[in-house]
């Protein structure tokens, strides 16, 4: 006796969903400046503090960002900058670290 209406009160509920608000258009996304990314300074800064430190972890988080931006408008730095960020980032020696930051940070 009770089943039909159970049903109908779940066919109820899963057609009205959660709400979401309104419907219509997404907002549009913000476009990625990357020239405004992180300032090369920013990036120097960064990296003397690794050097100094040994710890790479999640400071390299906004690295790769300005250096990409680096990249575009000068590829011959950007690149070798990029390729020392990849070693950077995969090593878990310290002392390791603190040589490639150094050397990223004299490239700036």
């Amino acid at each position: 006796m009770y089943r039909p209406s159970f049903v109908m009160v779940c066919l109820f509920c899963a057609t009205l969903g959660c709400g979401g608000g309104k419907s219509g258009p997404a907002a549009p996304v913000p476009s990625l400046d990357v020239s405004k990314a992180v300032p090369a300074d920013q990036l120097k800064q960064t990296l003397d503090e690794i050097g100094k430190t040994g710890e790479a972890g999640s400071a390299t988080a906004g690295l790769r960002a300005g250096i990409e931006a680096l990249n575009a408008k000068d590829p011959a730095k950007g690149a070798g900058l990029l390729k020392d960020l990849g070693d950077l980032e995969a090593s878990t020696n310290p002392e390791e670290v603190k040589v490639i930051a150094k050397k990223m940070a004299s490239l700036l």
